[in-house]
C-alpha cells in the first residue's frame, strides 16, 4: 500500500516499528515491544496483507512472546525475536530464536508464499536447527575458536511456526 516502516531501539532501549501513511503525513502506529532488559529492532518486513515482520534481538527474559511461539524463554544472554503486528499494529504473534549463547538478527524478508526469511548471527552452539538443512550441527571454524558465526531460518507466515534452521 506504499507505506513506510521505520523500525529501531527507543532511547529508553526498547524495539519499536512505526507505520507510515503512503504520503508520509501519518503516523499509522508507533509500537514499542518491550521487556525488562534491553531490546533493539534490526529488520522489519512486510506480506501482502500488511502484516509487518519485526525482528531483533532482546536480553529480556519477560519480551512478549504469545501463546503457542516456537520459543517461549529467553535461553541465553541474548536471543533474537520476531513478531507479526497485523496492519493496525496490534500483535498478532511474538516468538524468541535462540540459543545458549548471544544471537543477533541483521535482516528479514517475507517470500511469496509468506514465509519468514530470517538471517543473523549467533555465539549458541545449540541454536536450534533442523535436520536436512545446509548445516544442522554448529561447527566452529578453526580461525573463530569460540563461536560458529551465522544462521538463516525460516518461519511459517504465522510468524512462530519455524520450518527449517541452519547454521551457516
Amino acid at each position: 500500500a506504499g507505506n513506510a516502516y521505520i523500525a529501531g531501539k527507543t532511547s529508553a532501549g526498547h524495539a519499536f516499528v512505526l507505520k507510515l501513511s503512503a504520503d508520509g503525513s501519518t503516523i499509522q502506529y508507533n509500537v514499542t515491544l518491550a521487556g525488562s532488559g534491553a531490546d533493539a529492532a534490526t529488520a522489519v518486513s512486510v506480506d501482502s496483507a500488511g502484516n509487518a515482520f519485526v525482528a531483533g534481538q532482546t536480553t529480556s527474559p519477560d519480551f512478549p512472546v504469545t501463546a503457542g511461539a516456537f520459543q517461549q524463554h529467553l535461553k541465553g544472554t541474548q536471543n533474537c525475536f520476531l513478531v507479526r503486528l497485523d496492519p493496525a499494529g496490534n500483535i498478532l504473534s511474538g516468538t524468541y530464536f535462540g540459543g545458549s549463547g548471544s544471537d543477533s538478527l541483521s535482516s528479514i524478508a517475507v517470500d511469496s508464499a509468506g514465509n519468514i526469511d530470517l538471517a543473523g548471527s549467533t555465539s549458541s552452539l545449540d541454536l536450534p536447527t533442523t535436520p536436512g538443512t545446509m548445516q544442522p550441527s554448529a561447527i566452529v571454524p578453526p580461525w573463530n575458536n569460540s563461536s560458529p558465526a551465522g544462521f538463516v531460518a525460516q518461519f511459517a507466515p504465522d510468524g512462530i511456526s519455524l520450518k527449517w534452521a541452519s547454521y551457516v
